[in-house]
């Protein structure tokens, strides 16, 4: 495959013996007496429990592995599927919740524990007093998030069972009283990404100083995301000792400003992450890109633009420059109307609008980025829908984030599968929809199949790529 391609992964369904986990818990099943017939639905493979599930809330399907410890290993490994980016939600005072992608529902149950991938915590250091983990309660967990105004020790120490298992962390608090490298990353050696957030500083602060976790070497340190971006010094040290780090989201004014550092630095990523915060002149800025570009300091650029007052997007040459940018592949807007200002881009491949008050038509993406591999869109309608999946062949995802509440019409999913067909070299499309949606759409099926010939649905916690920090 080529570098420059983008590759959309839909998860594969795993196969699990449920005759191999009944004859475990046979005694607990039949009861007391070995005579006694083991329910029929044990007769049923696990394809056919898999599609069962698909009809099932996760109100549903937490009462259905509640019944043994058949079920629950069954429903659990679906849940590991079709749930991975639900996360168990620790906020003061409350009990856990299990909430659902983007935090959209919560479901107060520890079912599934062993299962979520995802643990966040919010709030101060006396929300975790009351908490305690073993590692067997929470197998699956790879990703730690960590929120609030300060990290202290009282926090780490409940925490410190989890550290080897995990391979993400994310820190967003005001305050930081603890040594990050002493406490939490030295104990973490399976570490691929690491963002920090220091929300109380201002974004042009800079840390004058080493912190003792920049000295150190992660060997397998893939992604990095830090905010405020320590001095350009620092930042030097940090990929010097990590040369590993293929991954990193950076600030464009930390770029403008240190632009002779960073070109004279000879780092190399595949993935360069920029964030547009405030008003910077677009053409020598997008100029300095294709240079770092040319100088292979990075392969693949992401864009991220976060202001909602059109101070970015006020400057004139911002329409067309997008269009100049080597390397571009992705672009995020908080702001879909930003999307009518710019110049068409054919090679773009992914593209993501957050928020629900935009005026502009979805129906033109095809015209402006005809090559796109993946979107994600807040709402949407049929029409518009239907115009997407008519007019981008490459399309392998489609990300709908909306509630039933706003009266929103139901896919119909046959239909789209045969406009879909009758697209020349198309690629078959995964549509993924918040939860209630999928359910609503699976039921109004006529025979419940949501995964056609060209098009399949998938509900949207299935996914867990995409960091909500900045949007």
């Amino acid at each position: 495959m080529n570098e420059q391609e983008t590759k959309v992964v839909v998860p594969k369904l795993s196969k699990l013996s449920l005759k191999d986990e009944t004859d475990r818990t046979q005694s607990s099943i039949a009861g007391a007496s070995n005579e006694q017939p083991s329910p029929k639905i044990f007769k049923l493979d696990i394809d056919c429990l898999d599609e069962l599930f698909e009809y099932l809330s996760l109100q549903d399907l937490d009462s259905f592995a509640k019944t043994c410890k058949a079920m629950h290993k069954v429903a659990g490994e679906y849940f590991k599927r079709n749930y991975s980016g639900a996360r168990i939600h620790i906020k003061e005072n409350a009990a856990p919740e299990l909430i659902g992608i983007g935090g959209r529902r919560s479901h107060k149950s520890s079912t599934f524990n062993q299962f979520v991938p995802n643990i966040n915590f919010k709030g101060c250091p006396e929300s975790l007093k009351h908490y305690t983990f073993e590692p067997s309660d929470f197998g699956a967990i790879n990703r730690l998030i960590l929120e609030g105004k300060l990290l202290t020790e009282q926090m780490i120490d409940t925490l410190n069972v989890i550290f080897p298992k995990l391979e993400t962390i994310q820190i967003i608090v005001s305050d930081i009283y603890v040594d990050i490298y002493d406490t939490i990353l030295k104990r973490c050696s399976n570490l691929k990404c690491f963002e920090l957030y220091r929300l109380r500083y201002e974004p042009r602060h800079e840390f004058p100083e080493p912190e003792s976790w920049m000295c150190h070497k992660y060997p397998q340190l893939e992604y990095l995301c830090l905010f405020p971006i320590p001095t350009i010094d620092n930042l030097m040290l940090i990929f010097q000792n990590n040369p590993n780090i293929h991954s990193f989201l950076i600030t464009a004014e930390y770029i403008w400003e240190h632009q002779h550092e960073l070109i004279n630095f000879k780092v190399q990523l595949d993935l360069l992450k920029v964030i547009m915060l405030r008003n910077i002149s677009s053409a020598p800025f997008f100029k300095l890109l294709n240079q770092l570009y040319e100088q292979k300091c990075y392969k693949r650029l992401h864009i991220i633009v976060t202001a909602s007052d059109n101070q970015v997007t006020a400057d004139d040459s911002f329409s067309a420059g997008f269009a100049s940018l080597c390397g571009l592949e992705q672009l995020d807007f908080k702001n879909g109307n930003d999307l009518l200002l710019l110049s068409d881009l054919p090679n773009l491949k992914e593209l993501i609008v957050y928020g629900e008050n935009n005026s502009f038509e979805p129906k033109l993406i095809p015209k402006k980025f005809p090559n796109l591999q993946r979107l994600y869109i807040h709402i949407a309608n049929d029409e518009h829908i239907l115009s997407i999946i008519q007019g981008l062949p490459k399309l392998q995802m489609l990300e709908l984030n909306y509630d039933l509440d706003k009266k929103m019409t139901i896919l119909k999913l046959p239909a789209l599968n045969t406009e879909r067909q009758k697209v020349a070299n198309a690629q078959k499309v995964t549509i993924c929809v918040p939860d209630e949606v999928f359910l609503r759409m699976k039921w109004s099926c006529g025979n419940g199949d949501t995964n056609l010939q060209m098009i399949e649905m998938k509900r949207l916690a299935s996914y867990n790529d995409r960091s909500e920090i900045f949007h």
